[in-house]
């Protein structure tokens, strides 16, 4: 009971710091237009950003950099937002749109490189004492949708609840121990069900 007490009072507290960090004076409220109406539109990723608070809505931006420029405000952040709680996201223009992917699904993703927990990482690391993982069962899965692959040690990781068709793939694979660190294993059956989200 105790715990669900101290989990009502820390939400309490974070909804009072977040949603008064948020709120924006009126004036500051009306948005310059003449950016275009699809904030989300870009042609090439260089068109694209994710920084700040939009002035508009309040909420973390995310979009184009001619929206951005005009109607952003810059001293304000949004921690974890554009890089995702495990820093394995980016902003990428798909489809003529911003949005965030993972920065990577296979190693095939990475040049040079390994796909750990959608993260690129260089390839052959030296093993040190601060591995993550020695064995398989150090390995748990974290997230709201089952899709990250920890250390069991790091404790609990929370995440937005969202289902990326991606995911759908993780149930050919398991959370493995793999040169030191946690990382899906990349058998067949899961790279063939990530090159056809391709």
């Amino acid at each position: 009971m105790m715990k669900y007490i101290i989990l009502f009072v820390l939400s309490m507290c974070m909804l009072a710091v977040f949603g008064c960090s948020s709120m924006i004076p009126a004036e500051q409220a009306i948005p310059d237009t003449s950016a275009g109406t699809d904030y989300l539109k870009c042609a090439v990723d260089s068109d694209c950003i994710c920084d700040g608070i939009d002035r508009l809505t309040g909420k973390c931006y995310l979009g184009n950099k001619d929206y951005y420029d005009k109607n952003v405000d810059t001293s304000k952040d949004c921690p974890d937002f554009c890089t995702g709680i495990a820093a394995n996201l980016v902003v990428k223009c798909v489809d003529s749109k911003c949005i965030q992917v993972f920065e990577c699904i296979t190693n095939d993703d990475c040049s040079g490189g390994v796909c750990q927990n959608n993260k690129c990482i260089s390839r052959g690391a030296p093993a040190t004492t601060g591995d993550e993982c020695k064995t398989d069962d150090d390995c748990v899965t974290q997230g709201c949708s089952g899709q990250l692959c920890m250390p069991s040690t790091g404790g609990k990781v929370m995440t937005t609840c969202e289902m990326r068709p991606e995911y759908e793939c993780l149930r050919y694979t398991t959370c493995t121990c793999e040169s030191g660190k946690c990382a899906w294993l990349d058998n067949p059956a899961y790279l063939d069900c990530m090159k056809k989200l391709k």
